[in-house]
């Protein structure tokens, strides 16, 4: 069962954040072979033989391989494990919002915070006592809810919990001319409820570090509200069946359940 949470698991990590892990086990076996040309090279100057040197340079492919795939077999099961507990998190607070779907379509991590409007004094000191407002976070998008939560000394903390339904608005903003710029931004608005009293909705901005996973969550968001709010459309649409009547359910008398 483990095995298949974490190949499942791994097929969610952002293909970004694998080059990342990819490139740090690399590093650790580059490091490791120049490490060793370096002392192989002095322990040959200063012994004067420079068939030790040449032995060095021969075996450095041997000694990469070998630093690079133990970091790799050490760095790949923590990201999962991390991964695994993002996403059982994410499916609790998913649950809590009354998900129906808990299947994880994509998680990756990001910078979120929320975005007051200019001339809010409330905000602005709501803003100054939470001192730092951005931080880092999972991004969790489901079938029908997206979960933002941050990691704390206590665990994680839910910073945006909610269905995709009417209430929900998407927007991608970019400064750049290319959609995967690292500028790119997510904003997320989530309206007020129509009896709430409230005029205007909380605002909220997602970045990244992988712009790739950051357009791919933006397209498949925006895909999936269109779906549900299709999908209330229908349901509000679809006429109501009227109640059974009392003649439906009268009970056979004996002939007609011999025949």
């Amino acid at each position: 069962m483990l095995n298949i949470d974490s190949s499942e698991i791994w097929r969610t990590i952002p293909p970004e954040e694998k080059i990342d892990l990819l490139n740090r086990a690399h590093s650790k076996g580059i490091f490791a072979a120049s490490l060793t040309i370096l002392i192989c090279s002095t322990i040959a100057v200063s012994l004067k033989l420079s068939w030790f040197m040449w032995g060095a340079f021969l075996t450095s492919p041997l000694i990469f391989q070998f630093a690079a795939g133990k970091a790799w077999r050490d760095l790949r099961p923590r990201l999962v494990l991390e991964y695994l507990a993002a996403r059982s998190a994410a499916r609790r607070y998913a649950f809590a919002n009354k998900s129906k779907d808990l299947a994880l379509t994509m998680m990756f991590r990001g910078d979120f915070e929320e975005v007051y409007e200019d001339g809010d004094p409330q905000a602005a000191l709501e803003a100054a006592i939470a001192g730092n407002n951005q931080s880092a976070s999972w991004i969790a998008l489901f079938t029908d809810a997206v979960v933002v939560m941050s990691e704390h000394p206590g665990g994680a903390r839910c910073q945006l919990a909610s269905i995709l339904n009417d209430r929900l608005e998407v927007e991608g903003v970019g400064k750049g001319d290319s959609d995967y710029s690292r500028s790119r931004e997510v904003i997320i608005t989530l309206l007020p409820k129509k009896d709430s009293g409230l005029k205007s909705g909380r605002r909220f901005r997602i970045r990244s570090q992988h712009p790739a996973a950051l357009v791919v969550f933006e397209k498949r968001l925006k895909s999936d509200l269109e779906a549900s709010k299709q999908l209330q459309l229908t349901q509000l649409a679809a006429p109501e069946l009227p109640p059974p009547a009392e003649d439906d359910f009268m009970p056979m008398d004996e002939d007609s359940s011999m025949s």
